[in-house]
């Protein structure tokens, strides 16, 4: 009878344990998220756009086009070109600037996108496309550990911050 006592006392504590670490991991990506959408990043999109961009090259996403050069990545090839899902930078009407990456092995790509934010601000959204639309519909999500990831490119200050916030609000 001891032994499952024992047993069922540990069964409970490994679960409680899991429970906690799910939480905390939880409470971690809610504080990032929360974070990630009131920060502005500092600088004009322009400016700080290299550096965004050198953030999914980081993070081993294949950019198009004349990204790449800006992002350190080898020039692409015709038929790289012809078959990318990705797009290199565009401005939009509204100011906007806008990149897509290319499809990975994992059929993950990324969109992101630089949105103009007071004098000198700019708001970057990383937005990942799962799957692949020709076969199956992709599921979208915005990878805020990247956001933070470009953030600490461009203000590492800030992004230390945003860490730390994470970090006590994980404990």
């Amino acid at each position: 009878m001891t032994r499952m006592r024992f047993g069922a006392l540990a069964a409970a504590a490994l679960a409680a344990a899991g429970c906690a670490g799910l939480r905390a991991q939880q409470a971690r990506a809610g504080a990032v998220k929360k974070a990630m959408d009131e920060t502005v990043f500092p600088g004009s999109c322009r400016d700080i756009w290299p550096k965004v961009l050198q953030t999914l090259a980081a993070n081993g996403f294949q950019l198009v086009g004349r990204d790449r050069e800006l992002a350190g990545q080898p020039e692409q090839g015709a038929v790289g070109r012809f078959f990318s899902r990705g797009f290199q930078t565009v401005q939009t009407d509204a100011g906007d600037l806008e990149t897509g990456t290319d499809t990975n092995k994992e059929l993950l790509r990324m969109v992101a996108v630089g949105k103009p934010s007071g004098e000198n601000g700019c708001r970057v959204r990383m937005n990942a496309y799962q799957g692949d639309a020709a076969q199956n519909p992709e599921r979208e999500y915005r990878d805020y550990d990247l956001e933070l990831a470009a953030l600490a490119r461009v203000a590492p200050d800030l992004a230390v911050k945003v860490e730390e916030a994470a970090d006590a609000a994980a404990r």
